[in-house]
C-alpha cells in the first residue's frame, strides 16, 4: 500500500482517503474540482452593519445637528466599513478539494493553507490515478483473454507477452 500524503490526521493512500476516523475509497471518487468558499461571516456582518448604519444615520441626519450627524457617520458607518475592509483583505477564503461519491457532492477538504491544500489535492489525484490503474487490471485479471485485453486497449496484443502500462504523468 502506498501512502500519498499522511498529514495532521489525514491519510490519502492507493486505496483509502481517511479524515478524521472517516474513509471512502480513492477509487469511488469522481469529478474532483477546486472551489473557494465563502468570504470570512464576520466580514459580511461588518458590511451589513455600514449598510444598515448608513440608512439610519441618513434618515436621523435631518432630527439632529449637523456635527452630531456627522460623529454619527463615523461611528456608526465609516468603522465597520472599515473593519469589514480590513478584514476582506486579511482573511481570504478556504480554499476546497470537491468531488462525487456514491451519487453525492461531498467536500473532502477546506482550508486556507495554499500549500497544504495543493499538496493534498496533488496526492489525491495522484492516488485517483493509481486506483484507476488499479481496478483496471483487476479487471483484466477478472476477464483473460481477448474481452480483458479489449478493455485495456491492448486487442490484438499477444497474450502471453507482458505489456508495460504508461500513463503520462
Amino acid at each position: 500500500m502506498t501512502t500519498f500524503y499522511d498529514h495532521g490526521g489525514i491519510r490519502i493512500t492507493d486505496r483509502w482517503l481517511s479524515i478524521g476516523g472517516r474513509r471512502c475509497r480513492v477509487g469511488h471518487l469522481r469529478n474532483l474540482r477546486t472551489a473557494r468558499g465563502h468570504g470570512d461571516r464576520a466580514t459580511r456582518r461588518a458590511a451589513g452593519t455600514a449598510v444598515v448604519s448608513l440608512l439610519v444615520v441618513g434618515a436621523a441626519a435631518r432630527h439632529v445637528p449637523a456635527p452630531v450627524s456627522v460623529l454619527g457617520a463615523v461611528v456608526l458607518v465609516v468603522l465597520p466599513a472599515l473593519v469589514a475592509a480590513a478584514r476582506a483583505r486579511l482573511v481570504r477564503p478556504a480554499y476546497l478539494l470537491l468531488a462525487d461519491y456514491r451519487g453525492t457532492t461531498v467536500r473532502l477538504y477546506a482550508t486556507r493553507d495554499e500549500t497544504e491544500f495543493g499538496k493534498f489535492s496533488r496526492a489525491l489525484a495522484r492516488a485517483s490515478v493509481e486506483a484507476e490503474l488499479a481496478d483496471q487490471v483487476a479487471q483484466l485479471d477478472r476477464e483473460p483473454g481477448e474481452v480483458g485485453r479489449r478493455a485495456l486497449g491492448l486487442a490484438g496484443a499477444d497474450p502471453g507477452r507482458r505489456r508495460v502500462l504508461h500513463h503520462g504523468l
